[in-house]
């Protein structure tokens, strides 16, 4: 039984890549759901502004929640 599904944003150019990385391995490790995704060229808390190369991933976390939202009524 997965304890935690976690879906996670961090720019590559950021200070806490390596945390995030260390982070999704250990769940991942222990059974546990992990999406990490990693952007090129970006920084720490990048998905909180409103820009053109968020859109998409907006929209993809939006899918996700959804997912787990119906997955959770089941």
């Amino acid at each position: 039984l997965n304890r935690y599904n976690a879906y996670d944003f961090a720019g590559a150019d950021e200070i806490m890549l390596d945390d995030a990385r260390m982070l999704h391995e250990k769940l991942t490790k222990e059974h546990d759901k992990s999406t990490l995704i990693v952007a090129p060229h970006m920084w720490h808390a990048y998905p909180i502004y409103d820009l053109k190369e968020n859109r998409r991933l907006k929209k993809e976390f939006a899918a996700y929640q959804q997912r787990r939202e119906d997955e959770e009524r089941e």
